[in-house]
């Protein structure tokens, strides 16, 4: 019996602290490209900003 695949899903989670809007950050191709950091990294200073409230902030990343 041949084995079948298991796909990861990820997602990394933050909400602003200006208006409590909940985000999914892979949704911006800078973290999935691998430009701001490698999948699944400890990363710090990640610049967001709310596409509700237009809120500008850093985040640090943690499993």
């Amino acid at each position: 019996m041949a084995n079948v695949e298991a796909s990861w899903c990820v997602s990394l989670i933050v909400e602003c602290p200006g208006c409590g809007e909940i985000m999914d950050l892979t949704q911006d191709d800078s973290v999935i490209d691998g430009t701001f950091c490698v999948a699944l990294e400890n990363e710090k200073d990640y610049q967001v900003e709310c596409p509700e409230c237009g809120n500008h902030f850093t985040c640090d990343f943690a499993y």
